[in-house]
């Protein structure tokens, strides 16, 4: 049996005791990654600070999926040598705001087939933005991490409600199960785009990271930062898609909208396909704890 938000004596998310705190480690380095004149010394030096965090990016520089000609052995190397300063800056956003929550009490619920899918979505989103029809240089900086932070609130969901999810994500994948987001809102009172930006505002998040969260999944959306927000919610589309062997919504209008060329996505997709085992490869690097 699913338990509804009375039944767990939380009536609404943002009241939630289980929801945590942003650790002041991971305060420092969101400071020095969100600073406009952020420089790479100052940068690794917050980054390593946190162990874990410090030998998820080395870990991935000297991944397959990069493919490094030398071994990389610290933060500054991998940023300069391999993985280049806005992906560094993506990357440990997306880990340092994951950290803090727990996913293990919910055994259905999958980290590395989490961070796959948005691995996915940020190199899609980051392929096809520089042909948005109104691309500026600071939507293609932020269309990467808006990719991967875009379905964060499943892990705040799954934190804070590791059975119900457990049963919501089991019944949801059934053939003939509604949207994922409408189940949980059937029995948790909220669903995951919107418990995404809740903990994404109490955290600071930028606000342009929180409008894809919260309207990724909404078509009709044209309210602040609607290009990211649409550009991202049909790459996360196409990835969802593609794992369930199912067909692409008809996404026509929304292309249009966004000035991309109809085949664009394919055609990034198709640029990605050889690399699909290489991003499994570093999903399994963001799912360590």
């Amino acid at each position: 049996m699913i338990h509804t938000l009375s039944e767990i004596h939380h009536p609404c998310l943002p009241d939630l005791p289980e929801l945590p705190p942003l650790p002041f480690s991971a305060q420092q380095i969101l400071a020095e990654i969100t600073r406009d004149d952020v420089r790479i010394d100052h940068l690794a030096a917050a980054i390593e600070q946190d162990p874990g965090v410090t030998a998820r990016i080395v870990g991935m520089a000297n991944s397959a999926f990069f493919g490094s000609s030398e071994p990389i052995y610290s933060v500054s190397g991998a940023i300069v040598k391999v993985l280049g300063l806005n992906l560094v800056r993506s990357l440990t956003f997306g880990m340092v705001l994951s950290g803090p929550l727990r996913t293990n009490e919910c055994p259905v619920f999958r980290p590395d087939d989490y961070w796959y899918t948005a691995l996915v979505t940020a190199n899609l989103a980051r392929g096809a933005a520089p042909q948005l029809a109104a691309c500026s240089a600071a939507v293609r900086e932020q269309a990467y991490l808006c990719g991967l932070l875009h379905s964060f609130g499943l892990l705040v969901l799954v934190h804070c409600f590791p059975s119900a999810m457990q049963e919501i994500l089991e019944s949801s994948a059934a053939a003939d199960a509604d949207p994922l987001e409408e189940i949980e809102t059937r029995h948790l009172g909220i669903n995951h785009w919107q418990a995404g930006a809740v903990l994404a505002r109490r955290w600071h998040v930028p606000d342009t990271v929180i409008a894809v969260m919260e309207h990724n999944a909404d078509t009709a959306y044209r309210g602040r930062n609607w290009l990211l927000s649409g550009l991202v919610g049909l790459c996360a589309d196409m990835v969802r898609a593609d794992s369930r062997g199912a067909e692409r919504k008809d996404d026509a209008a929304l292309v249009t909208a966004l000035g991309l060329p109809p085949d664009c996505l394919s055609n990034v997709w198709e640029q990605l396909s050889a690399r699909r085992q290489q991003l499994r490869t570093a999903a399994q690097f963001l799912a360590l704890y």
